[in-house]
C-alpha cells in the first residue's frame, strides 16, 4: 500500500458505524522486519516507542497518520502508548480498559506475522490471538494519565515523571497530526 493513502469515505463510514476497519497486508515484508528489529531492540513489551527511535518514526509517519487523519480530521492526535501482545496472551477486553491514558481515540493492531492492520474504536474489544501483534493506541491532545488496575503497567508513567491526573506530554507523548 502507498505510504500517500487516503481513506474512502465508504471506509471512513464503515469504521465509525462497525467500529474497525482491517487492512490486509498494509505493510510490506521490509517494514515488519523493521518493526521487529526495532521492538527487540527496545526491549520490553510497553512504550517501546520511548526506546526506539525507528519505532516512534514510524508512529509519526506518512501511513499511520493518513489513517487517522481520515477517521479524526478536526483533531490533533497523540501517541498514547504502545504495547506488544504476545500470542495467545491475555484476556478480552473493550480497548479503554487496557490502558492507564484517558482519552485514547483508536487503536491499531500490527500482525507482526502477516502485516495485516486493524484499526478499533474504543469500545471494541481486544481479543487474544494467536499471532504476535504490535497494539498502539493513539490519544487526544488532551489524554490524562489515570489509575486503572486493569494495566499491568499503569505506574510506569510515574518513572517519567507523570503523577495520576497529568495530561500527557508532547516530549514524551509527541502529536502526530495537528488540526490543519
Amino acid at each position: 500500500m502507498s505510504h500517500n493513502y487516503i481513506l474512502s469515505p465508504s471506509e471512513t463510514i464503515h469504521f465509525h458505524h462497525e467500529g474497525e476497519l482491517i487492512f490486509d497486508e498494509l505493510l510490506s515484508q521490509k517494514q515488519l522486519e523493521e518493526i521487529l528489529k526495532s521492538i527487540e531492540g527496545a526491549g520490553g513489551t510497553r512504550d517501546l516507542f520511548l526506546r526506539s527511535g525507528a519505532l516512534l518514526k514510524f508512529y509519526s509517519g506518512r501511513l499511520l497518520r493518513a489513517l487517522v487523519t481520515g477517521l479524526f480530521p478536526k483533531r490533533p492526535i497523540r501517541i498514547g502508548f504502545d504495547m506488544l501482545l504476545e500470542a495467545g496472551q491475555g484476556t478480552a477486553r473493550p480497548l479503554g480498559e487496557l490502558t492507564c491514558i484517558n482519552g485514547v481515540e483508536v487503536g491499531c493492531l500490527i500482525d507482526l506475522a502477516s502485516g495485516t492492520v486493524t484499526i478499533l474504536s474504543t469500545d471494541k474489544t481486544v481479543e487474544p490471538s494467536e499471532c504476535r501483534r504490535l497494539f498502539i493506541g493513539l490519544a487526544n491532545e488532551l489524554a490524562l494519565y489515570r489509575l486503572n488496575e486493569n494495566d499491568p503497567s499503569t505506574h510506569t508513567l510515574k518513572k517519567l515523571g507523570y503523577g495520576f491526573g497529568d495530561h500527557l506530554e508532547s516530549k514524551t507523548h509527541p502529536i502526530i497530526q495537528r488540526i490543519s
